[in-house]
């Protein structure tokens, strides 16, 4: 889908509308470190940092791993 295509597409339901966003967000990734969000290897390249830093990563901790991770975070910050 080209970013002319992705634009004038209007989600049809709540499912189209999270693959929407996702794609989105995949195609911003993309445009800020450089790379071509149609090259199948940007695509392999997103997956797998969202698996080691986004969604997944954080859905995948449990509770106390998760709170050591936003202290540290916290802390980065002070």
């Amino acid at each position: 889908m080209t970013d002319e295509e992705l634009r004038s597409y209007s989600p049809k339901d709540e499912r189209e509308e999270c693959d929407y966003r996702e794609e989105r967000e995949y195609r911003e990734w993309c445009k800020s470190d450089g790379l071509d969000p149609l090259d199948e290897f940007s695509r392999e390249m997103y997956n797998e940092m969202q698996a080691e830093t986004g969604q997944e990563f954080w859905d995948g901790l449990d509770e106390d791993d998760r709170d050591g991770w936003n202290d540290n975070i916290i802390k980065s910050f002070d």
